[in-house]
């Protein structure tokens, strides 16, 4: 019987890089869903609402986008972090799925209908973006490779 293989610190890193990630994209995901549905509750209720009502319709709207971000965000934030929490424990399809993931967000974050855009990006956008960049570079880095080779028990 061979002796556990430890997790090596490229993959705790990356592991908690992930989190981080998932944290923001689920913040970001809320905000969007939220303003999003605001304004499509806010112009339905403008072209129904009689003279007088339109605070009740506004108030209607903010409730449920909060209920409808959060129940999305939640959703998604359980499966995206049961694939980083199986990455972690050496699943290497969820390594595979964590990078794409990464790259994805990453060509997301960069990217507009002009091609590569950065813009002016904030130190906040800076950072997000380093965070991201780092987890497919960490997983696949030659401890990370040995320790996703390793034989299952």
């Amino acid at each position: 019987m061979t002796t556990p293989q430890p997790r090596p610190k490229t993959v705790e890193v990356a592991f908690w890089l992930s989190v981080v990630a998932v944290v923001i994209a689920l913040a970001t995901l809320g905000v969007a869903l939220s303003a999003i549905h605001i304004v499509n509750s806010l112009i339905g209720a403008a072209n129904e609402a009689p003279p007088g009502g339109f605070r009740e319709a506004f108030e209607d709207a903010f409730g449920g986008s909060i209920l409808l971000a959060t129940l999305v965000s939640a959703l998604v934030g359980a499966l995206a972090l049961t694939v980083v929490g199986m990455m972690r424990s050496g699943r290497n399809w969820a390594r595979a799925v964590v990078a794409v993931l990464s790259v994805v967000g990453l060509g997301w974050l960069t990217t507009s209908r002009h091609g590569v855009d950065l813009g002016s990006p904030s130190a906040f956008s800076l950072i997000v973006i380093a965070t991201i960049a780092a987890v497919p570079v960490l997983l696949y880095a030659p401890a990370s490779n040995r320790y996703f080779a390793r034989p299952r028990a």
